[in-house]
C-alpha cells in the first residue's frame, strides 16, 4: 500500500493523461446519455487510459469511472473519475470543464485532483494536509 503523498503523486499522473488526451482531441462528438446527459468518446477515452494508469500505478485499489462503471468494487480504497467533468461545456466548445478524481476510503476522501485543461489550473487535496491550486 503506498502514502497518501504517492497515491497524491499516482493522481497527478492520471490527471496528466486525460488532460493530455482532452488536449489532443479536436473532433468533439456528442452523444445523449439518459434524457438530458451528454457523453463523448473523449469521455470514454480518458475514462479508460485512467482506469489502465491507476490500475497499474495502484494495484489494489479499486475504480468506479462516471461512463463504464466500478472495478473491484470491495477493495480499501477506491479511486473515483468523472474524466469530463463538465462534457456539456466541453461538447460545445465552452473553456470550463475539466477531470475531477478522487481516492476514497470507505466514505472519506483521501486524496483529490481537479485538472482545468483550458484554465490552466489544478488544484489538489490530502486528507489532514490541506488544499492547494
Amino acid at each position: 500500500m503506498l502514502t497518501d503523498a504517492e497515491y497524491l503523486q499516482v493522481a497527478f499522473g492520471a490527471t496528466d493523461i486525460a488532460t493530455r488526451i482532452i488536449r489532443e482531441t479536436t473532433d468533439i462528438v456528442r452523444y445523449l446519455k439518459g434524457d438530458r446527459d451528454e457523453v463523448t468518446p473523449t469521455d470514454y477515452a480518458v475514462e479508460q487510459a485512467g482506469r489502465a494508469y491507476l490500475a497499474e500505478h495502484a494495484p489494489g485499489t479499486g475504480f468506479l469511472g462516471e461512463e463504464e462503471g466500478a472495478v473491484l468494487p470491495d477493495a480499501p480504497l477506491t479511486w473515483v473519475l468523472d474524466p469530463v467533468d463538465g462534457t456539456v461545456n466541453y461538447g460545445h466548445g465552452l473553456p470550463v470543464y475539466g477531470t475531477s478524481l478522487a481516492l476514497v476510503r470507505g466514505r472519506r476522501p483521501v486524496v483529490g485532483v481537479i485538472d482545468l485543461p483550458t484554465v490552466p489550473a489544478r488544484y489538489w487535496a490530502v486528507a489532514g494536509g490541506g488544499a492547494f491550486r
